[in-house]
């Protein structure tokens, strides 16, 4: 989702994890859950109103952001 919707192959991840220098760790190579992906998103969005300077969407975000009723 973060990489222009161009998906990650596990020889991809690897190369990426070796270029800064961070250990490699089985849960990097398992798929992201949809809830995280959607919460990255809003989190993403609430940072773009922010530097737009659009304060009541951002605020608006958070609200839902929080209400958001997560059971992992």
């Amino acid at each position: 989702v973060f990489n222009g919707g161009v998906f990650f192959s596990k020889s991809d991840l690897k190369r990426h994890l070796k270029q800064f220098n961070v250990e490699e760790k089985p849960a990097y190579f398992k798929p992201t859950s949809n809830i995280y992906i959607i919460l990255e998103l809003i989190t993403g969005l609430i940072e773009g109103f922010r530097a737009e300077g659009e304060e009541a969407k951002a605020v608006e975000l958070e609200k839902l952001f929080k209400d958001i009723d997560i059971h992992f």
